[in-house]
């Protein structure tokens, strides 16, 4: 699986250069937000719920957002083979059932599915 992972990230930053940036200035927000939630927690200026609401909210905004459903859409025109094969993958993980055609929109919901299901555990 991740030999299909790095073939795919290699696949869509060779074909998918303007939306690769776009979504990558945003996933650097994303990130640098989840950084902050976490030492926010950690340093107790919020509690487990508020952390919990507030990475759901970001990540729901970083799923949704135009510079995701656009490179999505860029991996699916030029990188089919590689998508499909990744994402029939987190579909059987996630005991969805798996689809003969994929969408940036199927893209995007097994993601989220697939986040739901991460068990990450706070202290």
């Amino acid at each position: 699986m991740i030999e299909n992972l790095l073939s795919l990230t290699n696949c869509y930053v060779a074909n998918c250069k303007k939306e690769y940036k776009a979504r990558k200035a945003l996933r650097t927000k994303w990130f640098n937000n989840t950084e902050k939630l976490h030492e926010d927690y950690k340093n107790k200026k919020i509690t487990k719920k508020e952390l919990i609401k507030k990475l759901n909210k970001i990540d729901e905004e970083y799923l949704n957002s135009v510079e995701n459903f656009s490179l999505h859409k860029c991996e699916i025109n030029k990188c089919y083979k590689l998508v499909k094969k990744h994402l029939d993958y987190l579909y059987e993980k996630n005991k969805e059932a798996k689809k003969n055609k994929y969408t940036a929109e199927d893209y995007v919901n097994i993601m989220k599915i697939n986040n739901a299901n991460k068990k990450i555990v706070y202290k």
